[in-house]
């Protein structure tokens, strides 16, 4: 029984044309690859004071794959975004004009590695990040989409045919199910758990449209899985807490249900999962240690909004983000946007870092935190600033690894036969 990950990049270049593909070595048959890119091209260490076309994709198969794309426009004295939704390829990124300049999709996995295809030309190089999962105990993926209820209280989702084990959604504040690409605003939603007090949340967004004072904003909430922010992002409009798996779906508790939000969806049976948070630090020494997770990860996605956790249902000035991936001290890779907020102009940075799994960017468009990997421990991971952050900021976290003979603990989990796995006390730095 195994769980493998892998994490790395790939380069869509301008000048790919229709059908060009891609074959990417993973070393193991995926069974479920996430993506996402935040506008960068390079190849190395980077940050970039640029529009940014950012979003987030699913694979499960070449049959069941969607994806979110925004754009947002640098240097611009409006607000003058867009986004994209799909169900017919992993990236997407739009115009601000309400179409569609690139297409990428996964063509073929084999039991070795998966194959990307341009099905539409790409206007600028980007660089996409991916983390690809597969193994022998990872028994059941499913990836959809679906409108979020307009009612508050407990809704569920019961169409996936197993009782699933991790759960990740993902949105961008579109009510128009795919496939659509609108012209107005950019937006990005992910969230994931596994239990009801493992779970959390990260936005980020802009708006309204046209507005002559950039209004970007961000919200990261670890009480909750969804959240989607009103077109003028000032307040959130729709936000739900994960209450339990079913036999055959889960169960979401809708806090604010204005609009059906167009919801996308993760759900995975099989290996041990685990979904908590951590801070970052203010100086390079401190290490970041996360234990008591009876098991040791295979990989580990990390999301943050760079700044201390959002109050309960209030967002906070600049549409910072980073997300991240790592499987080792050597294999993992970073990707930041920063919006600023309240300006005359809009202003735009993004950064990719291929040896860090953290990034935050100043308003002064450089790097001003990294977080890297240490160590992956035998119960856990332990982390470290290798640029220091100039404020703690709030992070969260899932890990995915084997089923093994040693279940030391599960924070919110069960035990492969389904009994519920005591928890042991965590030992966290600044977490």
């Amino acid at each position: 029984m195994a769980v493998s990950v892998k994490v790395g990049t790939i380069t869509v270049a301008s000048t790919d044309s229709v059908g060009a593909t891609q074959t990417i070595t993973v070393g193991f048959q995926p069974k479920l690859i996430l993506f996402w890119l935040m506008g960068s091209s390079s190849a190395t260490d980077a940050v970039t004071n640029q529009t940014s076309r950012y979003g987030f994709g699913v694979f499960a198969s070449t049959t069941s794959r969607y994806c979110v794309g925004s754009i947002s426009t640098h240097s611009a004295a409006t607000i003058n975004g867009g986004r994209a939704l799909r169900n017919d390829a992993v990236i997407v990124t739009p115009l601000n004009t309400g179409t569609v300049d690139g297409l990428l999709d996964v063509s073929a996995v084999d039991s070795t590695s998966f194959t990307t295809i341009v099905d539409d030309v790409f206007a600028t190089t980007v660089r996409v990040s991916y983390m690809a999962i597969g193994g022998s105990d990872i028994t059941d993926v499913a990836v959809g989409n679906y409108a979020a209820p307009t009612a508050t209280g407990n809704a569920d989702v019961t169409t996936l045919g197993f009782q699933p084990d991790f759960l990740l959604m993902f949105g961008a504040s579109s009510t128009t199910a795919p496939n659509t690409v609108n012209s107005n605003r950019g937006f990005l939603s992910i969230g994931a758990a596994t239990g009801a007090s493992n779970q959390a949340v990260v936005q980020v967004g802009e708006g309204p449209e046209g507005n002559a004072t950039s209004q970007s904003k961000s919200y990261a909430y670890d009480g909750e899985l969804w959240a989607q922010m009103f077109d003028t992002p000032t307040t959130l409009a729709s936000r739900a807490a994960f209450v339990s798996f079913l036999s055959n779906g889960f169960r979401l508790n809708w806090l604010e249900a204005q609009y059906a939000y167009q919801i996308f969806y993760v759900a995975v049976k099989g290996g041990l999962w685990r979904v908590d948070n951590l801070l970052t630090q203010t100086d390079t020494s401190t290490t970041i240690v996360e234990t008591g997770f009876g098991f040791s990860p295979s990989g580990t996605f990390i999301a943050s909004h760079n700044t201390a956790k959002s109050t309960q249902d209030t967002v906070q000035a600049n549409a910072s983000i980073s997300v991240g991936a790592f499987t080792s001290a050597s294999e993992r890779v970073a990707q930041g946007m920063l919006q600023e907020d309240a300006l005359t102009d809009t202003d735009v940075t993004n950064s990719i870092q291929h040896s860090a799994a953290y990034v935050n960017i100043s308003t002064a468009s450089a790097v001003e935190g990294l977080m890297d990997v240490q160590s992956i421990d035998s119960d856990g991971f332990t982390l470290i600033m290798d640029d220091a952050d100039p404020s703690q900021a709030f992070a969260w976290y899932f890990s995915v690894g084997a089923i093994g003979a040693n279940l030391l603990s599960l924070s919110g989990g069960m035990t492969p036969s389904g009994a519920p796995v005591k928890q042991t006390s965590t030992a966290k730095t600044g977490g």
